[in-house]
């Protein structure tokens, strides 16, 4: 899986997980340090996205 794979995935659910949240929480992205994370409700880390073979779009 690309990089820029990964990064579009984690967009998306940033802003899936956010449409979820009530206002003032928030979501951060990147990998759970306690000292980066802020005041954020949420830490989103994504690392490996492997795609399911049996919701591919292929004929069979």
């Amino acid at each position: 899986m690309s990089a820029a794979a990964i990064f579009d995935t984690t967009l998306a659910f940033r802003r899936r997980i956010e449409a979820g949240l009530t206002s003032g929480e928030t979501v951060y992205v990147g990998p759970p340090v306690r000292g980066e994370m802020g005041s954020s409700s949420v830490a989103l880390f994504l690392f490996h996205a492997e795609p399911n073979r049996e919701l591919r779009n292929v004929a069979r």
